[in-house]
């Protein structure tokens, strides 16, 4: 009777294994980020000068590989602005997706990878933010390519019930 139940028990482990698992919940993915252009616009100059905070939104989940380019774009400041995520709270139109508003604590800079640093949502959504600083993507500002690191990873809440 053992032997019956070990093995009934290892066939059905089996077939679990192998059958594919449906993702319950939203896909919806934000990531608050520095971009900085790929060149120089004007030719010679400091690239720091025409830095771009943005979220890029990805509505079918994390972007695949750094050439990969957000659902939608919301711009929080463009250039010389000194506006940072950390502190106030933000709102950012981000396309169809509508306005996100933002809310990262004042020292998440200090955080390490992967520690929660705040909130964001959308009007039917809400999301939590963690420390990225790893994860890449690429946008395009007035014809120019820039590529975009996330400061803040921010996966949806939304379990979908």
């Amino acid at each position: 009777m053992v032997r019956f139940t070990l093995a009934a028990l290892s066939a059905l482990v089996a077939l679990t294994a192998s059958a594919p698992v449906e993702i319950l919940g939203s896909k919806h993915v934000a990531y608050l980020s520095v971009c900085y252009p790929d060149e120089c616009p004007i030719g010679l100059c400091y690239i720091g000068d025409f830095k771009i905070l943005a979220i890029g939104y990805f509505a079918d989940g994390p972007p695949k590989g750094s050439s990969a380019t957000p659902s939608a774009l919301g711009k929080l400041s463009v250039f010389l602005g000194n506006t940072a995520w950390e502190g106030d709270k933000k709102s950012v139109r981000v396309g169809s997706a509508g306005t996100m508003s933002t809310d990262i604590s004042r020292n998440a800079l200090n955080l390490g990878q992967s520690e929660i640093a705040g909130s964001a949502s959308l009007p039917n959504e809400n999301f939590v933010c963690f420390r990225d600083g790893s994860t890449k993507f690429k946008i395009t500002h007035e014809l120019e390519r820039y590529t975009c690191t996330a400061d803040y990873y921010c996966p949806s809440t939304d379990i979908g019930v």
